[in-house]
């Protein structure tokens, strides 16, 4: 039976040239929504997106409001 994970499968909403190099960010982010919001903000207008973009909350106030702001 194949692996049904979002993990193990990840959904990309874009395509990248077969030869380019897989583009990975992960941003940590505690209590600070204004500097996740920036952050997310330069990701999303850069010319190559990411591949995959890890959002860490180490703790504090939730982020999934912003997060879903930005479907990169």
């Amino acid at each position: 039976m194949p692996n049904k994970s979002p993990i193990a499968n990840p959904i990309h909403l874009h395509r990248k040239p077969a030869n380019a190099p897989t583009i990975a960010i992960i941003v940590r982010t505690l209590n600070r929504p204004h500097l996740l919001q920036r952050a997310l903000r330069s990701l999303a207008e850069q010319k190559r997106l990411p591949d995959e973009v890890i959002v860490v909350n180490d703790g504090g106030e939730s982020v999934a409001k912003i997060v879903a702001n930005y479907p990169l």
